[in-house]
């Protein structure tokens, strides 16, 4: 059967990869915004508070 299944076609495996990639892409942002956050604290430009 080249048809689509009772399921609507969709194949299970996909979810739980785009979850992890969706995932990994958060914690990529999150990590590149507190090292510019660090760096900005450092170089004198911002307190810490204001940068929180």
């Amino acid at each position: 059967m080249s048809g689509p299944s009772a399921d609507g076609g969709r194949d299970p495996g996909l979810q739980p990869e785009r979850t992890r990639l969706s995932w990994r892409r958060t914690t990529l942002s999150a990590a590149v915004a507190a090292l510019l956050a660090v760096r900005t604290v450092a170089r004198g430009g911002a307190s810490t508070a204001g940068v929180v």
